[in-house]
């Protein structure tokens, strides 16, 4: 009888393995049934949630223990929801509150699908795989958007400045590309360093035409990451690599400055930062007015004077009917205003997890990825915390997810090996 099972739960998991490998392919198809104006075609969505659902169900029938991580994370996040909805019996503020949360949970569930299979001997190479479709549909879209195919990151679809492709939320994609260029990175980094200079000069270039900020410098900042964590046992030790990182840093920096000054006011990035500065000073710049956003939603929290929202959180529907925009763009900020301290504190134990395990992977060096982690989740937690965007994207959850899961090893995986210089693991003698 085990034979017989063997058969389905292979075909289940290779349906699940390529599904988060096309889920970008669908997002771009998704982009463009917009911009032919057939936006209510929600591919996008129901293909999301029909890989969450196998995820699901297949922890329950072959890891039950990690379906009930996953009962428990749904529950946190659905009792605010439910409350809502047996206050206000407004359906569609369930489904727009049921979305925000299902982003928030993309990405758990999708690192505990990977943990649950890591006894697999191929699961580090079917991770590496959806990694690297992702990186390919990243430069078709790169390639879309240089073409001036797809939407702009501010003003219109007809009128606008700077091009995501076929992905309409630009802060969303930004934060993507900073999965896949951390990814990208480390791999040239291990190929040498004029590959690496290459393939850095090449995701600037296209991080400038998505034309974000946050994007910018959370590509710079995986620039100067990503080499520093690849010395992995002497990361606090001064060296000559880091004298060498930290001068490249600086003058990449000078150079986009000098050479690239036109191009940002053709995009408008500096009219747009001097708006802002002018408007409130150097918090608002940073900010882009989301400290006046929180500020709002605080005041309605504390109009209502509700204990059930203070103990489960105000999903994003209850802002809506407020009059007050549901999002402040902070993410753990909105996290904590819509689903209350239990489920904040869930995603920091979920954070805490991977870069725990990365950090283990990194000083063992025990896989090639793990500098690319460690980078990506600082970048990305300095991101969500200045201009969000990336625990409530439906873009970045399979990606950041995914790429977390290659420095999960099973347990006992690393006696017996040794690593080379530059920290892949080889068998030891």
């Amino acid at each position: 009888m085990n034979s017989d099972l063997r058969v389905p739960e292979q075909g289940v998991l290779t349906l699940i393995i390529l599904m988060m490998a096309a889920y970008l392919f669908v997002d771009f198809s998704y982009g463009a049934f917009v911009l032919a104006g057939f936006g209510e075609l929600k591919v996008s969505l129901v293909f999301k949630a029909l890989l969450l659902s196998l995820v699901v169900m297949y922890l329950a029938v072959a890891k039950p223990r990690y379906a009930l991580i996953c009962i428990g994370l749904v529950a946190c996040f659905l009792v605010p929801i439910l409350f809502a909805l047996l206050r206000g019996a407004d359906v569609s503020g369930f489904v727009y509150d049921l979305t925000f949360a299902t982003k928030f949970l993309a990405p758990i569930l999708v690192f505990l699908f990977w943990c649950s299979i890591a006894d697999k001997p191929d699961r580090l190479n079917s991770s590496r795989l959806v990694l690297w479709v992702l990186t390919g549909a990243v430069v078709f879209n790169s390639i879309l958007g240089a073409l001036g195919i797809g939407f702009h990151s501010y003003g219109s679809p007809e009128v606008g400045f700077g091009n995501p492709g076929l992905i309409f939320a630009a802060n969303e994609y930004g934060a993507l590309l900073i999965v896949i260029v951390g990814f990208v990175l480390n791999e040239s980094w291990l190929r040498g360093a004029i590959t690496f200079g290459s393939v850095a000069i090449i995701s600037v270039l296209v991080t400038l035409m998505v034309a974000t900020k946050t994007a910018l410098l959370g590509v710079v900042l995986l620039v100067a990451l990503v080499p520093l964590f690849n010395e992995r046992t002497l990361l606090f030790r001064p060296t000559v690599m880091k004298l060498k990182v930290l001068t490249l840093v600086l003058v990449s920096c000078s150079v986009i400055a000098l050479l690239l000054s036109q191009f940002f006011q053709d995009l408008g990035l500096f009219n747009r930062a001097l708006f802002f500065y002018e408007a409130g000073g150097l918090s608002r710049l940073i900010f882009s007015g989301r400290d006046e956003m929180a500020g709002a939603m605080v005041t309605a929290y504390i109009d209502a004077s509700d204990l059930l929202h203070w103990i489960f959180g105000a999903p994003p529907s209850f802002f809506v009917s407020q009059g007050v925009k549901p999002s402040a763009e902070i993410d753990p900020f909105d996290l904590l205003m819509w689903f209350g301290p239990l489920s904040f504190f869930t995603l920091c134990v979920w954070i805490v997890i991977v870069f725990g395990f990365s950090w283990r992977a990194l000083v063992s060096a025990s896989c090639r990825e793990a500098p690319a982690v460690i980078s990506v989740n600082i970048a990305l937690l300095a991101a969500a915390s200045i201009a969000g965007h990336v625990w409530t994207s439906g873009v970045v959850g399979v990606a950041w997810a995914t790429l977390n899961a290659t420095v999960v090893w099973p347990s006992g995986e690393h006696s017996g090996k040794s690593t080379d210089r530059r920290g892949l693991t080889k068998a030891s003698a």
